[in-house]
């Protein structure tokens, strides 16, 4: 965590942010890190098990049913990963050009009832 909050202060942030805001974010980037190393882990395991399922297709005698149905849920998970990597590099960046609306001190207003 020390090493977001240092990197969000090193970018400017340090003079426009609360230290509530840059901690915040510093845990959120952390969290977000996470999750999308667990999710590459989920990836790797998917693909290995469906490699795995392919060649047991190959091997054995396997009714032809079922190799169709491996062979579909391999493609239909390339095109979802495919599409999850998309998504995945418009967050990124859009995280590099976000910076958060900060809202300023409202004036008071002569038509509010006081």
């Amino acid at each position: 965590m020390v090493r977001s909050k240092a990197a969000l202060i090193e970018h400017g942030k340090g003079e426009e942010w609360t230290e509530e805001e840059i901690e915040s974010t510093a845990d959120l980037k952390n969290n977000q890190h996470k999750t999308w190393l667990h999710i590459g882990q989920l990836v790797k395991d998917t693909s290995a098990k469906l490699k795995q399922a392919s060649e047991s297709d190959h091997c054995a005698e396997v009714s032809a049913s079922k190799k169709v149905a491996d062979a579909k849920l391999a493609k239909d998970f390339q095109a979802v990963l495919k599409e999850f990597q998309k998504a995945q590099r418009l967050a990124a960046e859009r995280e590099t050009t976000y910076t958060p609306f900060v809202p300023q001190a409202v004036p008071p207003s002569r038509y509010l009832p006081q």
